[in-house]
């Protein structure tokens, strides 16, 4: 048999949470979104987490709900964070997971158009809206079998739920289903592949959309799809280089708008100048096309510098390309045109102090999308946002179990449309503690 180990953990945090948001007044009032995100909240958040694991298998349970007093209308809101994950490993060459996240809360994360090993991305909230109360409900299956040495195929299911929680001027409800194949072979030392395919339906809730009377009640249900081809090759020591193809598809139910389609190849390379320093750089060729609109030719590419310091790290990444933005919470939808550029700098300058601070810089063109007659000449208005945001924040470890941090973010977004015209600055402080209470 396997020795199993145990572990069940405790904690809680105190926070102060400080959001003031303004909007640009120019064209369409905002009067009430400029009022309604002055957000100042105390939070209690305990935490309890459960883990058992073997050599074999893993398991974990996670509580940490919040109970928040707002300060700007003087009431209290009930936050829910509960989740659980396990793995098991059937036989030496198989394995399943599983992991379910159920979220109710109203702060969202930043949306980030870096491009990462899977041909699909996760949905991320918009930030424009400003704070709005969501539940939302994550949960990943997954199993892979190692067929070969330096081999395995994965497939995966993810089911995503997003249900707004606010009275109105909320979210836009969906449910988002992926099912994922991918695929990794190595022929030998020097060569290996890999390739990915994925299929996305989103489901949302009937929506109507105030730029025509004529679209009310008209489905938003969609079906996406993606391709991910890459072949690596390290025959060059410490300097791999690989070629990818991505191809990513979308389908509108709704007629009157067209249905996307994108193609990117690209040629990159790694160079390991150190065992603490390396570089990427790559670049080629996009293709993108809208049903009933001119094709679109230009580029896509990423650079991107990392360098581990002895109590450190900085990293550098800037990412240009399409993308699918169909799952942000919002009306929005179809491809966007973005360029995405992060610095991020942490600093340990004892065993008890930590600094860390990030610049981001975001760039999204998204075209209109126009209807077949006069009541639908106009449905969604194309837009172009430029989002910078800079976050500066310290830790600080009292005694072995605890802590306290302060940050403050800072974000302004220059847009087409007024309303997602803004200026944004956060403060957070929170003290916490966690320590493990039994083990076995």
């Amino acid at each position: 048999g396997y020795t199993r180990y145990g572990t069940f953990s405790a904690g809680l945090s105190l926070s102060l949470d400080i959001d003031e948001r303004s909007y640009d007044s120019s064209g369409e009032s905002n009067e009430a979104s400029v009022d309604g995100d002055d957000y100042r909240k105390f939070l209690l958040t305990p935490l309890l987490q459960y883990v058992t694991k073997s050599e074999r298998d893993r398991f974990e349970l996670r509580a940490q709900p919040s109970i928040k007093y707002d300060f700007e209308d003087e009431k209290t809101d009930w936050d829910s964070d509960f989740s659980f994950s396990a793995m098991r490993e059937l036989s030496r060459y198989w394995t399943i997971s599983g992991y379910n996240r159920y979220l109710q809360s109203d702060h969202y994360e930043n949306r980030s158009t870096e491009k990462t090993t899977q041909a699909l991305s996760s949905p991320n909230l918009n930030a424009d809206p400003g704070r709005r109360r969501y539940i939302q409900n994550s949960l990943n299956l997954a199993t892979d079998y190692i067929y070969q040495e330096g081999s395995l195929v994965k497939l995966s299911f993810d089911w995503d739920v997003l249900r707004n929680d606010d009275d109105d001027d909320g979210y836009e409800d969906y449910d988002r289903s992926a099912i994922s194949l991918r695929d990794e072979h190595r022929f030998t030392k020097k060569w290996r592949t890999v390739a990915d395919l994925s299929y996305v339906l989103g489901e949302y809730d009937e929506f109507d959309f105030d730029t025509a009377d004529a679209r009310k009640g008209s489905s938003s249900d969609l079906q996406e799809y993606y391709i991910l081809l890459r072949l690596e090759n390290n025959s060059i020591e410490h300097n791999p280089l690989s070629t990818s193809y991505r191809y990513t598809g979308v389908n509108y139910e709704d007629n009157d708008r067209g249905d996307d389609l994108i193609h990117e190849l690209q040629l990159s390379w790694r160079n390991d100048i150190t065992p603490h320093l390396y570089t990427v750089i790559g670049a080629g060729p996009s293709y993108k096309q809208t049903r009933g609109s001119d094709e679109n030719w230009g580029g896509n590419g990423v650079a991107e510098l990392s360098y581990r310091l002895q109590h450190g790290l900085l990293h550098f990444r800037l990412d240009k390309g399409y993308k699918a933005d169909n799952f942000s919470g919002t009306d929005e939808r179809g491809v966007i045109d973005t360029w995405a550029a992060t610095l991020k700098l942490s600093y340990q300058l004892s065993r008890a102090l930590t600094l860390d601070s990030k610049l981001v810089y975001n760039y999204e063109d998204r075209e209109g999308v126009s209807g077949s007659n006069e009541l639908t000449a106009d449905l969604l208005p194309g837009n172009t946002k430029q989002r910078y945001s800079s976050e500066a924040g310290i830790g600080f470890k009292l005694f072995q179990h605890q802590s306290v941090r302060l940050s403050y973010t800072y974000s302004t977004q220059d847009a087409d449309q007024a309303i997602d015209t803004y200026d944004d600055h956060r403060v957070f402080l929170s003290t916490s503690w966690q320590q493990d209470i039994l083990q076995w």
